[in-house]
């Protein structure tokens, strides 16, 4: 019964950046779509982290006893 209402997802069907459209596709209970329902372009898990090692780098360098100092002197 599953392996029927699983289809692929027709090419062209939709525009798959569209998150309106992909919701409807995925909600749609007479045929279970496989394939890339939702696409985002968006920097990947990498590129943030190396994005954000970037930016702390670009930061004033700090001393562990400049940190432990701040603490200290409280």
């Amino acid at each position: 019964m599953m392996k029927e209402k699983c289809v692929p997802l027709p090419e062209g069907f939709y525009d798959p950046t569209d998150k309106v459209e992909a919701f409807k596709v995925a909600e749609n209970t007479k045929k279970f779509y496989t394939g890339v329902i939702y696409k985002e372009n968006r920097p990947t898990f990498n590129d943030n982290v190396t994005s954000i090692i970037h930016n702390v780098q670009k930061d004033k360098k700090y001393e562990v006893d400049d940190i432990l100092n701040q603490y200290l002197a409280q």
